[in-house]
């Protein structure tokens, strides 16, 4: 499977991780980022958080390894490793509340992130 494909799953399964707190309330993370982006009034105290801002920077970074021709190594690896940041602690609450829904939404992440980590 080429790399570019690879990057563009990472991207899509790295959306479409589910969230879930409280009573009837949840998410997925692309969802939330929209939230973000769009309704929040304080949106750069919102960024500042590292679990917001790291993942966001990790997508920026992997959005431009799809857009260059030639890009590097280290960029690819840097933007899993951002964005394994989030998607490690969402797996890790799936885990502990013994939650299969966030579990399984998380897996394609983790899947494709190692096979594309070795593919690099």
């Amino acid at each position: 499977m080429p790399v570019k494909v690879l990057r563009v799953g990472l991207l899509l399964s790295f959306l479409c991780l589910y969230l879930e707190w409280g009573k009837r309330q949840h998410a997925f993370v692309a969802q939330i980022e929209w939230q973000i982006i769009t309704l929040q009034k304080d949106t750069v105290n919102t960024f500042m958080h590292p679990l917001v801002l790291l993942p966001f920077l990790g997508q920026l970074l992997l959005l431009y390894t799809l857009l260059t021709s030639k890009p590097r190594r280290w960029q690819t690896r840097t933007s899993i490793v951002l964005m394994g940041t989030l998607a490690f602690m969402v797996l890790l609450v799936g885990g502990l509340s013994l939650n299969g829904k966030i579990i399984l939404s998380a897996l394609p992440f983790w899947i494709i992130a190692v096979w594309l980590w070795q593919k690099e």
